[in-house]
Order: structure tokens, then C-alpha cells, then sequence
């Protein structure tokens, strides 16, 4: 994975004036997807594809509030997951939500197709990450 640098130097996250506004919109967004998806979606074959791409997206939300609050807008999804690597998460951490961003591009674009055990485990993922990440996106 390219570092965050990179991106920036190619022109794919540009410096901006930092938004608090819409960091708290994506917040909020990523809570209430959060929330939606743990209510109404029970785990199964029939609902992993969704559960995985809402994990995905709720993850994407809360870095990309972090990104706006630090004064950037990055226009690519690999730039935003490389931006874990800034904030200090794992070398494991960060391969695995980019892992996701991949099979999410699949599932959504191409018509590839999960199975609720990897989505149970995208879910564990995201219950570990989730505070770590909600904590710093509100700083």
C-alpha cells in the first residue's frame, strides 16, 4: 500500500480547510449505519454482501471525517484506508480493512459475493475497531 504522502503528492488527497462540520455528518452517518445494520440485518448468506459493504462503509466514514477535522479531502478510497497507517493503527489492522476495501470494490462493482462467515468476521472486525476509530474521528 502506497503511504499517505504519496497520495497526497500525486494529488489524490489535496489540503483543505479543515470541515468540522461534515466531519460531524459523516459521524453521525457512520453511528446511525451502524446502528441500522445492527438492528434490521441479521447475519446470514443472504445478507453478508450488505453487511460487508455496510462494515466497510461505516469504517470509510469515520476516516474520512478524521481526514476533514485534520484539513484534507481525499479522492480515493485506498488514500483514505492508508491514512489508518497516520492515526497508528497495525500493520494487520490497516491490511485488513484494505483487504475489505478490495472485496467491497468486488461485491459492489463486479457482482463478487461473500459468505456471512466472512462477514461474521468483518463484523468482529469492526466491534474491535469501531471505539478506537469513533474516539479519534471526535478529536
Amino acid at each position: 500500500m502506497r503511504s499517505f504522502n504519496e497520495f497526497l503528492k500525486q494529488g489524490l488527497v489535496r489540503k483543505k480547510k479543515a470541515d468540522e462540520a461534515r466531519a460531524k455528518s459523516l459521524i453521525v452517518g457512520a453511528e446511525k449505519r451502524k446502528a441500522v445494520m445492527e438492528k434490521y440485518l441479521p447475519l446470514n448468506d443472504e445478507t453478508a454482501v450488505q453487511i460487508t459493504e455496510e462494515c466497510y462503509d461505516i469504517i470509510r466514514e469515520l476516516l474520512e471525517a478524521k481526514l476533514s477535522k485534520d484539513g484534507y479531502k481525499s479522492y480515493n478510497h485506498e488514500a483514505v484506508v492508508s491514512y489508518l497507517i497516520e492515526l497508528g493503527f497495525s500493520k494487520e489492522e490497516v491490511i485488513f480493512v484494505d483487504t475489505l476495501r478490495e472485496i467491497r470494490h468486488g461485491t459492489k462493482y463486479y457482482g463478487k459475493v461473500v459468505n456471512d462467515e466472512y462477514a461474521q468476521k468483518v463484523k468482529e472486525f469492526l466491534s474491535k475497531i469501531y471505539p478506537k476509530l469513533r474516539k479519534i474521528a471526535l478529536e
